[in-house]
């Protein structure tokens, strides 16, 4: 039993020296592979400008993984180091294997049973070495497959910049091809540009004068507005405006009587805009809208407890001193300020 003891172990050792031995061979790989993508991507340096905080990342992933390589081969000395305990251990068994055969006691062979536990339990510990062993090139291959997909990436930013590179020469094309047509046009005979300037003087001229009288023919016209007193006004008295909003045109002639006797004086003969807007709470109400003594407007309320607005619009041509006022036709109470406003504005 002793002997096939013995025998487990050195076939035990043999398979660690070449787990060992494979192991080495793969970190030796993978350091290799990592050490020609590194040498790699320094060549591709400058075409890669672009991407040198990305290449800062995997620099700092390889030192890393190379951390992670350190500390594996830290744990490889570790692991001969129980290989070489476990050595001393067997050779201490292969010296106590002469006192076997004097063994008289139940207490030698239970010693023989711990020693054998003692193998299994770093048997257990191997395996478990192994494991962390293949955890580690495992994660290395991770680290090979981000490096190899980090160097996509610049292919396709190198392209990219390409791309931006040959759209920038087409426009370049584009703008020469009209610069070239600006110098065509240009190149006009100096009659044309002659014949031209002149046109354009004329048109020039044309539309001063013109807009110089439509200037003066619009500050010359009449714009009145005026804010009617609010209170309740008796049958057929004449509503008054004395608070002037808008006074454009007038010699004040026209507006004097606004304020007293609510009458629009026309100085300036021509065709006009009539229009007011009056605010009451008085049911059944109507007012009239006169020139001179000619009804030329009716509006009527109908509240039923409400306030209401009535409006008055008409266009009137007035000759010089022809007037403009509005009455009530019943005891009316009339909302004043902007709640009842009159304007007149000349249009020809």
């Amino acid at each position: 039993m002793l002997f096939n003891l013995l025998g487990e172990e050195k076939q035990l050792r043999l398979h660690l020296e070449k787990r060992i031995d494979l192991l080495q061979n793969e970190l030796w790989s993978t350091q290799q592979g990592v050490t020609q993508v590194y040498h790699n991507g320094e060549i591709h340096n400058q075409t890669l400008e672009q991407q040198t905080n990305s290449i800062a990342v995997l620099e700092k992933q390889y030192n890393e993984l190379q951390g992670k390589y350190y500390s594996l081969q830290l744990k490889f000395y570790e692991l001969g180091n129980n290989f070489t305990s476990l050595q001393n251990y067997a050779d201490q068994i292969e010296n106590e294997l002469s006192s076997v055969k004097s063994l008289q006691s139940v207490a030698d062979l239970k010693t023989i049973l711990n020693i054998r536990n003692d193998t299994k339990h770093m048997e257990d510990l191997l395996q478990q070495t192994t494991s962390k062993l293949d955890v580690l090139t495992t994660d290395a291959n991770a680290r090979k497959q981000d490096f190899v997909a980090l160097l996509m990436k610049a292919d396709t930013t190198e392209h990219r910049l390409y791309q931006t590179e040959k759209n920038l020469e087409n426009t370049t094309l584009t703008f020469e091809s009209r610069l070239q047509t600006l110098d065509s046009l240009q190149n006009m005979t100096g009659h044309q540009l002659n014949s031209l300037q002149r046109q354009i003087s004329r048109e020039k001229n044309n539309t001063a004068v013109e807009f110089q009288r439509l200037m003066y023919e619009s500050s010359h016209k009449v714009a009145i507005t005026a804010y009617a007193v609010g209170g309740t006004y008796h049958a057929g008295s004449t509503i008054v405006f004395p608070t002037l909003h808008t006074t454009l045109g007038s010699n004040g002639n026209d507006v004097a009587k606004m304020g007293t006797t609510g009458e629009f004086v026309c100085q300036k003969a021509g065709i006009y805009l009539v229009s007011a807007f009056l605010l009451t709470d008085v049911n059944g109400a109507s007012v009239v809208m006169f020139k001179n003594n000619t009804n030329i407007g009716n509006g009527f309320f109908s509240t039923n407890g409400y306030r209401q607005t009535t409006s008055l619009t008409s266009i009137e041509k007035l000759n010089l001193h022809d007037t403009i006022y509005i009455k009530v036709n019943s005891n009316t109470q009339v909302w004043g300020d902007v709640d009842s406003v009159l304007s007149i504005l000349q249009i020809a």
